[in-house]
């Protein structure tokens, strides 16, 4: 799972004025399937990534927030290993030879300090074939509601903002799993009102339907 958040503002949060609010975004997978989701929370704390993330075994690719250092994971990838440990380690040589020639407080300096207190978390992405070397796929997913974000600029209440981040997760999650957004609402209102148990919902959510089940040549 890779796991990433952004500034929202909401109104309508109780006395005071409105404070930094922060929508989460996860991107995981189900039987190789992504999933995208959202939520919403009044703050950054670290306490809530471990509320998002209970009941949740496995790797947690992040930033370099501190929020996320104590969560951890484990798998072998041999083949990745051999590969890339060599230009990692080949890499971890030359930012101890810069750490003793580069000024501490130049922009190189902060930038060699950085890439070493997050070595050890960084290399563990050879040990799994879905981890990346970077979070370049969270921050990808949560990119159309940053864009979205300049439009409509602030959620009126934290319910809205809750509901905000349903609809950005339903729709992250179609988009990720090639349906289109339009067509795959279409169909879901469709079908819902016919479901009768949680397993016939179930089987409509995007990552477990595919395009070709409702849609001509899967559009």
């Amino acid at each position: 799972m890779v796991m990433d958040e952004t500034t929202v503002q909401v109104l309508k949060q109780g006395a005071g004025p409105p404070g930094k609010s922060y929508m989460w975004a996860a991107v995981g997978y189900r039987n190789g399937k992504p999933i995208h989701s959202f939520a919403y929370h009044k703050n950054r704390s670290g306490a809530f990534a471990d509320k998002l993330l209970e009941g949740f075994s496995g790797y947690l690719q992040s930033d370099g927030y501190s929020g996320y250092t104590h969560l951890e994971g484990r798998r072998d990838m041999i083949y990745r290993k051999e590969r890339m440990a060599p230009i990692f380690a080949e890499f971890r040589s030359w930012l101890m030879a810069r750490s003793y020639d580069t000024a501490p407080q130049t922009l190189l300096g902060k930038a060699v300090a950085y890439a070493q207190s997050q070595y050890d978390a960084a290399i563990r992405f050879v040990d799994h074939v879905l981890l990346q070397p970077d979070t370049n796929i969270v921050e990808n997913a949560i990119r159309p509601f940053v864009v979205g974000r300049k439009n409509w600029l602030f959620s009126g209440s934290p319910h809205g903002a809750h509901v905000s981040a349903g609809l950005y997760s339903l729709i992250e999650t179609a988009k990720a799993n090639g349906h289109e957004p339009y067509a795959y609402l279409a169909y879901l209102f469709e079908q819902l009102p016919l479901c009768r148990t949680e397993s016939e919902r179930e089987a409509l959510l995007p990552y477990m339907l595919s395009p070709s089940c409702y849609a001509p040549n899967g559009m």
